[in-house]
């Protein structure tokens, strides 16, 4: 009788522990911007400004440890032409420079309707892209030509360099473009919830021993 009710006091120990791991460990999704001066994007609000028919634009940057799961692009015009306009991306990984970069591998491409005015473009990729280099290329693939991605008016990129046209930009403005990283370190709410495990394992281990050395376990 002392040993299964040993084996029920640890299997239930154990069962928490299993069921306590998946939420300790899960990722938490995060933003990267690679631009500053503002996060107003319309451009009656000045924030931003658009180049001279800009139907392809790219983006160089890098990506930490935590790797990369996908890439937006904020808040896409459509002047007009909602589910009519089209934005494809095409995900690189960086080599020597823009020409060599492009002639290599796609990583990722996707070609996405821009369901309305203002709408943000979430791209999600297939597997995680490990720490490293990378180049984003954004082309408008709609019959009409126009913006794709707004340029931000002041500021300087947080990370990255830009591209017009495979011509890097040297005015230093960046994209209205993000990356998306993940983070395994847990919220304060993980935390606290690590706590109360650990708690109540030792309390169970604590009551087995001592119920052990008085054997109140046997009938």
């Amino acid at each position: 009788m002392r040993k299964k009710v040993m084996a029920v006091i640890l299997s239930t120990v154990l069962l928490v522990a299993f069921a306590a791991f998946p939420v300790l460990n899960a990722a938490n999704e995060t933003t990267v911007s690679l631009y500053t001066g503002g996060t107003k994007f319309t451009a009656d609000e000045g924030n931003v400004e658009w180049l001279d028919d800009p139907n392809q634009v790219g983006v160089k940057f890098t990506v930490p440890a935590a790797g990369m799961t996908g890439f937006v692009v904020k808040e896409v015009p459509t002047f007009g032409e909602a589910n009519t306009r089209k934005q494809t991306l095409q995900l690189y990984r960086w080599d020597t420079d823009y020409t060599t970069t492009i002639a290599g591998t796609k990583l990722h491409e996707e070609t996405k309707t821009i369901p309305n005015d203002g709408a943000d473009m979430t791209y999600t990729f297939s597997s995680k892209m490990e720490a490293g280099e990378y180049l984003v290329v954004l082309t408008n693939t709609s019959d009409t030509p126009g913006s794709c991605v707004y340029r931000m008016k002041d500021g300087t990129p947080a990370a990255g360099v830009s591209f017009y046209y495979g011509k890097e930009l040297l005015d230093n403005k960046g994209y209205a473009v993000e990356y998306i990283t993940t983070a395994t370190n847990p919220s304060s709410g993980d935390a606290s919830l690590m706590v109360s495990f650990a708690a109540a394992a030792l309390v169970a281990v604590t009551l087995l021993l001592s119920a052990k050395r008085r054997g109140s376990l046997v009938k």
